[in-house]
């Protein structure tokens, strides 16, 4: 729906609401407004009858009550009329609707049968010597109200139609300026940033023009502008991948030359690491040629006072074999039974030849820790770097044995 359209239909809608309202409200005032004209009519019509008549009635005057009555209902509107004596007797009555029974009406809202029935009593200072009944018809003012309704619907609707043509205009109007923003607002959609509407009027619309060709021209400026940051941009990521690549390049051959330091150096930790093991196990094993000299030299010493001991020893127990060997030469002659007898408990024979048994075994065990104490010096000699050997020595059979 355009916005025309919508207008159009808005001021149609204000006007046919506006019209309506009058057109309701008129119909009622017209409608109470002779609604009370008829009542008013009515009541004057019956307190002028009264006045007329009374005489006649007075009198017990039925002819003159008769042409009161016809000349009554000459009157256009009036249905019936019927004047009732004291005693509620009928003393003359004519018109139409005579055989209904006769209820006064206050208010014509209240009426049915199309007869607006009033009445007035007949006074004589303050005595009443009967009354006047009327009958107004209802069915004029009915289709005075339906003609003036039907008068009233006709200028709302002509008035619609006014309204309906003025809105046309003056949407037209409204929205031939909106059409051109429209129009405009596509193009500037499109692209096109040479679009203007150059309203000269100073009305709502007309700013609004003049604030979209403002706008038009800001966009059409950042639009310059954007371009050229964009071209501006452009060159400096172009210039941004050259450097980026020479500078990768540079350090791809840093990364070449920094790998091949890095095995070169690698290689020289590797000799580094070679001669560190080797100068290791040379002060390893010139510690151990140290220790072994040291150990050499701290046996050497003992063993060369034993060996020195034992050969004193062995000298000094031969010396004492020779000697009891002659001592009992002498003895033969002369035996002694107390010394066999201690011999034999303490196994003297066995005791000189074991303990020259010891003698020998001992000197022969410290013979070879003297050849251990040689090889020591020997191997301490090669400093670390030879390959020396120590040579175990067999011990004798019963070295260790347990001697009782």
């Amino acid at each position: 729906m355009s916005f025309r359209l919508k207008t159009i239909l808005g001021v149609a809608f204000i006007e046919v609401t506006l019209l309506l309202f009058i057109v309701v409200q008129a119909v009622f005032y017209l409608r109470d407004s002779t609604t009370e004209q008829l009542m008013n009519r009515a009541r004057t019509t019956v307190n002028l009858s009264v006045s007329i008549s009374k005489d006649a009635v007075l009198s017990y005057d039925l002819a003159s009550m008769e042409t009161f009555l016809e000349d009554i209902l000459a009157n256009p509107g009036i249905l019936y009329g019927r004047i009732i004596g004291v005693d509620g007797e009928v003393l003359s009555q004519k018109g139409e609707g005579l055989d209904r029974v006769f209820q006064e009406d206050h208010s014509l809202d209240v009426v049915e049968d199309g007869s607006l029935d009033v009445s007035a009593p007949i006074l004589v200072e303050e005595e009443s010597f009967g009354q006047i009944e009327m009958g107004f018809s209802t069915q004029e003012l009915k289709e005075s109200i339906e003609d003036a309704g039907q008068h009233i619907a006709g200028i709302a609707v002509l008035e619609v139609i006014l309204s309906g043509l003025f809105s046309a205009l003056l949407g037209g109007l409204l929205t031939r300026r909106l059409s051109l923003l429209k129009q405009a607002s596509e193009r500037l959609a499109m692209g096109d940033f040479n679009v203007k509407v150059d309203f000269v009027e100073n009305d709502e619309i007309g700013q609004v023009g003049k604030t979209f060709d403002l706008m038009v021209h800001n966009l059409k400026e950042g639009r310059q502008e954007r371009d050229k940051i964009m071209e501006d941009l452009w060159e400096l990521n172009t210039k941004l991948e050259d450097k980026v690549s020479e500078r990768t390049s540079s350090l791809e051959k840093s990364n070449r030359a920094l790998a091949q330091e890095k095995a070169e150096q690698a290689e020289l930790i590797q000799e580094l690491e070679s001669t560190r093991r080797q100068l290791v196990q040379s002060e390893k094993m010139a510690s151990i040629g140290q220790l072994s000299a040291g150990i050499a030299h701290e046996i050497n010493n003992p063993v060369g006072f034993i060996l020195s001991n034992m050969d004193s020893l062995k000298d000094s127990f031969q010396d004492l074999l020779n000697l009891e060997k002659k001592r009992e030469v002498q003895e033969a002659s002369i035996p002694n039974a107390e010394v066999e007898a201690f011999k034999q408990e303490i196994n003297y024979d066995f005791l000189v030849e074991d303990i020259g048994d010891m003698i020998t075994e001992t000197a022969e065990g410290a013979e070879r820790v003297r050849h251990i104490v040689s090889d020591l010096k020997e191997y301490s000699h090669f400093g670390g770097g030879g390959t020396g050997v120590i040579r175990p020595q067999p011990w004798g059979r019963d070295h260790f044995e347990h001697r009782s």
